[in-house]
């Protein structure tokens, strides 16, 4: 009898032993995933910004990227930065790109989760360039909300 719960015993720590090194193996391919998945973001904001350069001045494109809630995306240098918790990222932009802050040129510009860039061809001193801005959206929002306050209070009249 006594044999009988050991066994069982050794066949319960045995199997949890074995479920513990498979969930192990999904816990890496989760992070793997997500992994290739930041990659994958970094690279296609990096190739949205070479392909400016064919552009004329004027053109303007919205950068929305879709990062991690403890990250936060540099642009600046010639190069994409994701900056979080665990290892940096880093991924070159093979164009020229200037980072600009209220008009004037800085050495990066950063958004963090949520926030949006806007790239622009310009001209400065005689040579086109990719101007990256951080987009304010807090006062187009402020505008929205006050366009739409003005507007009801005007129906209601």
């Amino acid at each position: 009898m006594m044999e009988f719960f050991l066994s069982k015993l050794w066949m319960i720590i045995a199997g949890l032993a074995v479920m513990g090194a498979i969930l192990a193996s999904f816990g890496a391919l989760d992070d793997r995933t997500v992994e290739e998945g930041l990659m994958a973001e970094m690279a296609s904001t990096s190739n949205i910004l070479e392909e400016m350069n064919g552009c004329p001045v004027g053109t303007m494109v919205r950068i929305v990227p879709d990062l991690p809630s403890e990250a936060v995306l540099r642009i600046g240098n010639g190069s994409l930065w994701l900056v979080r918790g665990g290892p940096d990222i880093m991924v070159e932009i093979h164009s020229e790109v200037v980072a600009m802050e209220g008009g004037l040129v800085v050495p990066y510009v950063e958004a963090a989760p949520g926030g949006a860039f806007i790239a622009s061809r310009a001209e400065q001193n005689g040579t086109l360039v990719t101007v990256v801005q951080l987009e304010k959206t807090e006062l187009s929002s402020l505008t929205a909300s006050t366009n739409l306050r003005a507007s009801s209070s005007v129906l209601y009249r």
